[in-house]
C-alpha cells in the first residue's frame, strides 16, 4: 500500500512541476519587434465608381480594379485606365506579375484583353484564363456559333461541341510545360484528350 501512495506522490509531483517549467521557458523566450513598410499602391481615379473587385499580382507590386465611369467598364492598373467595354470580369495576373488579362463584353461579343489589347471576338467563354508558368502564353476556351475553340494567344485550335463541366479541384485547361498544355472535349458523344503544342512561326 506504501508503494502505490509513493507512486501517486511522484505523479503529483510531476504534474505540479510542469506548470513551472512551462512558465519559465515562456519567460526565457525573447520579446519580438515588428517592422512595417506601407507602400501606396494608388487610389481610386476621380470620376470613376470602384467595384470591390481588386487584383493584386503575385509580386504584391501591382494593383488593377474594375471600375464603372458613366455607361461604360474599365479595368485600372496601376492608376491607369484601359478601355472602356460593356462589362468587364475575370481579370487574372501572370505568374511573373508582367501581364494582366481579363474578359471583357462588347454588344453582344466577348473579347479577352491581353495587356490592354482585345483579341478575338466570340459568342461566349468558359472557364478562367489560364497563364502559361513562363507567363509567355494564355490559353482559355471560347464559342463560336456552336462550336467551341481553345484558344492561345489569340489563335484558335480545332473546333469541338463542347468542353465537360469537371469537378472543382480538376481544372479545364492544364499547362504541362511552358508550350504544352492539355484538356478534355468531346464531339457527338466521343471524348478526347486534346494536347497542343505551341510552336513559333
Amino acid at each position: 500500500m506504501k508503494k502505490a501512495w509513493r507512486v501517486v506522490e511522484i505523479v503529483v509531483l510531476v504534474i505540479a512541476v510542469l506548470p513551472v517549467l512551462s512558465s519559465a521557458q515562456r519567460a526565457e523566450r525573447q520579446p519580438i519587434t515588428l517592422v512595417t513598410t506601407e507602400v501606396s499602391l494608388g487610389t481610386l481615379r476621380p470620376g470613376f465608381v470602384g467595384t470591390n473587385l481588386v487584383v493584386v499580382s503575385p509580386d504584391g507590386q501591382h494593383l488593377a480594379y474594375e471600375a464603372v465611369r458613366g455607361d461604360t467598364w474599365l479595368v485600372v492598373v496601376d492608376g491607369v485606365a484601359g478601355p472602356a467595354f460593356d462589362g468587364i470580369g475575370g481579370l487574372t495576373f501572370s505568374p511573373d506579375s508582367q501581364h494582366l488579362a481579363y474578359k471583357a463584353e462588347r454588344g453582344d461579343k466577348l473579347l479577352v484583353v491581353v495587356d490592354g489589347v482585345a483579341g478575338p471576338a466570340y459568342d461566349w467563354s468558359q472557364g478562367g484564363l489560364t497563364f502559361s508558368p513562363d507567363s509567355q502564353h494564355l490559353v482559355y476556351r471560347a464559342r463560336r456559333g456552336r462550336k467551341w475553340l481553345v484558344v492561345v494567344d489569340g489563335v484558335a485550335g480545332p473546333a469541338f461541341d463542347g468542353f465537360p463541366s469537371l469537378r472543382e479541384r480538376e481544372r479545364g485547361l492544364v499547362f504541362d510545360s511552358p508550350n504544352r498544355l492539355h484538356t478534355v472535349a468531346y464531339r457527338g458523344e466521343e471524348f478526347f484528350r486534346v494536347t497542343v503544342e505551341i510552336g513559333e512561326e
